[in-house]
């Protein structure tokens, strides 16, 4: 399928919830970004509600100035370029001037395949792709209704990235740890946190960990297992870093059935407590 535009592009642009383009921290860019702003326009007059995520690559080379710099750079180009085509959108019978700088979805990310930052980002789009699960599953539940259907408040309902987040809050708490990750252990992405701020030095400490179980699950999977004893369906591991930081990963039913049956829970009790 061709879609109309001048990116030349085949994609499916009604099909696509996110779009990653990126850009070369190193190279001349701005080719790449008179490309991406092609990108941008066709697949928002296809598609208004696609995430477009913009990654620079290549910082691990960079000073710390000079790749915030450079990332200042890239965002301010890309935002005039929407400013000015903002006119392409602007609807005749409004008065009010058109913004597609405002109305895109757009996120810039500093990244680099030599560290985590690269798996941070495609975190990052995971979780932003969860919470719009909410806003369309909420839409295509939504009946015909008449008048009176109408005066009645809506029902709230949960995202998928909330209860885990709030799963992580708890689990926190209730055992009183620094931070909680959910981790695709196989991709080392995570698919959620608890809500205490972010920190990259704990975080690489957590993904450095979910690498080394990755490599040691394969040395050891070959062995058989002894039959005759009962064994577990799930993993764990806690390995003592220092005399005050511990780490510890514990494998989640491959069914989620825990975090379906969570959300549920978090559903039915924001209802309950609705007024």
């Amino acid at each position: 399928m061709q879609a109309t535009g001048d990116s030349g592009l085949d994609i499916p642009w009604a099909e696509a919830d996110a779009i990653i383009f990126v850009v070369d921290a190193q190279d001349d860019y701005f080719d790449a970004l008179s490309k991406l702003n092609q990108v941008i326009l066709q697949g928002y007059r296809s598609n208004p509600d696609i995430h477009f995520h913009v990654f620079i690559n290549k910082v691990d080379g960079l000073s710390d100035d000079y790749k915030y710099d450079t990332q200042r750079d890239i965002e301010q180009r890309v935002h005039e370029e929407l400013i000015d085509s903002s006119h392409e959108f602007q609807d005749p019978a409004s008065t009010e001037p058109f913004r597609l700088e405002a109305e895109v979805k757009l996120r810039f990310h500093l990244t680099s395949v030599f560290e985590s930052s690269i798996f941070v980002a495609f975190s990052r789009i995971q979780q932003r792709l969860m919470q719009e699960e909410r806003k369309t599953a909420a839409a295509a539940e939504e009946p015909e209704s008449g008048q009176d259907d109408q005066d009645k408040p809506s029902e709230k309902r949960i995202s998928l990235h909330d209860a885990v987040e709030q799963a992580c809050n708890l689990l926190c708490s209730s055992c009183s740890l620094e931070k909680a990750y959910i981790f695709d252990v196989p991709s080392r992405t995570f698919v959620g946190c608890d809500t205490s701020p972010f920190d990259l030095p704990l975080f690489d400490v957590m993904f450095q960990y979910t690498k080394f179980l990755t490599e040691f699950s394969d040395l050891y999977m070959a062995v058989t297992a002894d039959t005759s004893k009962s064994t577990r369906t799930w993993s764990a591991s806690v390995v003592r870093l220092g005399s005050d930081t511990s780490v510890a990963f514990w494998q989640l039913n491959k069914y989620d059935f825990n975090i379906a049956r969570f959300r549920t829970t978090i559903d039915q009790l924001e209802r309950l407590a609705a007024p």
